[in-house]
């Protein structure tokens, strides 16, 4: 009794920490089908609740991915290192909008080595992508005055 007493509560923390992540948290089969989400990657997303991400996405790279083509070199680079860490790229919210995130992700396989499902973590990187263009538009336009200018015009720093 004191076991399964034990494993309840067990289960019940890491419930607590995959529902109360700030991150996504997913797992998806190897061929796209969503199999589970916390509700911060629903959120993300543009969906009701983790339940109706998993249960209308069932093709991830048409319903995922801005660029399907993205999700090929993920896989090559999954299957390649087992992990993939850190790549940019931009989803689909449920509305078809555009989101940039940020994966981390590894491969899960059997004792057989073939692989059963992908972990994942996402984390929404769009605010640090605008501002990233921002300073992009920002220095363009600083080069610009300063190499068309017809002063002559010296930068030093001490």
């Amino acid at each position: 009794m004191l076991f399964r007493s034990d494993r309840k509560k067990s289960e019940k923390k890491y419930r607590d920490i995959f529902e109360g992540a700030l991150e996504g948290i997913y797992r998806t089969s190897w061929d796209g089908k969503s199999q589970a989400a916390n509700p911060a990657f629903a959120k993300m997303l543009g969906y009701d609740s983790e339940q109706d991400l998993v249960s209308i996405m069932t093709d991830t790279a048409q319903q995922l991915w801005l660029n399907p083509n993205e999700r090929l070199h993920f896989l090559h680079v999954l299957d390649k290192d087992g992990v993939v860490r850190g790549m940019e790229c931009q989803f689909k919210r449920k509305n078809g909008s555009p989101i940039w995130v940020s994966l981390n992700c590894r491969k899960v396989c059997g004792e057989d080595g073939q692989v059963l499902y992908t972990d994942g973590f996402i984390e929404d990187i769009a605010e640090r992508k605008q501002m990233e263009d921002a300073l992009r538009k920002s220095e363009e336009k600083f080069a610009k005055a300063f190499l068309s200018s017809p002063a002559i015009t010296m930068l030093s720093d001490l």
